[in-house]
């Protein structure tokens, strides 16, 4: 009895080991479930200290792609106005104005610069007339004028100071006002300057200085505009306004030409997939669509127990009732291979994988 039953232990370890040595080969189809993704989301989001900061995120070309933020001075009155049709489930396009940042502090320095602007070009046409006595005045007027925002940025800078050596306020905001004395004390230099040419009389140079003065304004508020331009909030992309129900969100834009889905896919068939490979997605309706593989994040991770990659899936077409954050079915059908390769590849990622955590 013990004999036969060596005999068919023999024959099945002798049979197992001929198929895996024999070089015939098994389709595998590779399962797995994913979720529904826009390829494309742009987020307006309000972060610390008022701020507001914008994420675009394209996750066809892997994933955050631009993040920029507006950041605002204590005490800056800052207004966040969002266009009247802009409301839950509109569409947009890209380049619409979806809403502005309004910074009183911004506003009010380039109300100033303009100002100097025009009294520049005053004293400019004065000094080619001759006619430099109420220039005179309007200097003295200038300087008075610098001088007094100077000393009040002092005391506002010798208050942040205190505070700053106790460590109750930042090391951003400290340098923010730090910087806005240094301009003021410059804007008194300016200003002085200014006097004595006008007091030193119309001369050739005089009105060089005169020049380049106006010029160095034009161009400070031309900076100052495009920094206040910065708060124009445009989309970049197509797509249907969304509540991303997050608490410091304030909307977000959703791709709705455009869809992926990502598929948790275990480790061991890593070695099967292929960018562009065709992936046959089916929906909860019953509905099977047809997507490609565009991105494979070969790096692991722990879903559930097993090791898996995330592998991204777009869509070929709009699927007429896709909903973002459905669950769906994914199934590729990988080309053929023995059953030998198929032990040496799971082998070798186990190893790869146990690597890695270590």
């Amino acid at each position: 009895m013990n004999k036969t039953i060596n005999r068919y232990f023999i024959l099945l370890f002798l049979l197992g080991i001929l198929i895996i040595l024999l070089p015939i080969k098994f389709p595998i189809t590779v399962k797995s479930y994913g979720k529904i993704y826009p390829a494309k989301e742009w987020y307006i989001t309000k972060v610390q200290n008022e701020s507001i900061a914008t994420e675009y995120i394209d996750r066809l070309h892997g994933g955050l792609t631009k993040y920029s933020i507006n950041s605002f001075e204590r005490g800056d009155r800052v207004t966040y106005v969002i266009k009247p049709h802009v409301i839950i489930g509109s569409e947009v396009c890209a380049g619409d104005t979806i809403g502005r940042i309004f910074s009183s502090r911004l506003l009010q320095l380039q109300s100033e610069i303009l100002g100097q602007i025009n009294i520049a070009k005053a004293n400019l046409n004065v000094f080619n007339s001759g006619e430099n006595q109420p220039i005179i005045d309007e200097a003295q007027y200038q300087v008075e004028y610098a001088q007094t925002q100077f000393e009040n940025q002092k005391i506002v800078f010798d208050r942040i100071s205190q505070l700053h050596v106790k460590d109750l306020i930042s090391d951003a905001e400290f340098d923010s006002v730090h910087t806005m004395l240094q301009l003021f004390e410059k804007e008194v230099q300016i200003a002085r300057a200014q006097l004595n040419t006008v007091l030193s009389g119309a001369k050739p140079e005089t009105i060089n200085f005169l020049k380049s003065e106006l010029k160095a304004l034009q161009d400070r508020y031309s900076i100052l505009t495009e920094q206040i331009n910065q708060g124009i909030l445009i989309s970049p992309i197509n797509g249907i306004i969304n509540n991303p129900n997050a608490i410091d969100s304030i909307l977000s834009i959703q791709d709705n030409g455009q869809y992926i889905a990502l598929f948790p896919i275990l480790m061991k068939y890593s070695s099967l997939l292929k960018k562009d490979q065709e992936v046959h997605i089916r929906f909860p309706d019953g509905g099977v669509w047809v997507g490609v593989i565009r991105l494979i994040d070969n790096k692991a991770q722990v879903i559930s127990g097993d090791a898996r990659i995330i592998v991204t899936v777009e869509l070929e077409e709009a699927y007429g009732n896709i909903n973002v954050g459905q669950i769906v079915e994914g199934k590729i059908n990988c080309k053929s291979t023995t059953i030998l390769n198929q032990i040496s590849h799971f082998i070798k990622n186990t190893i790869d994988f146990r690597a890695r955590r270590i």
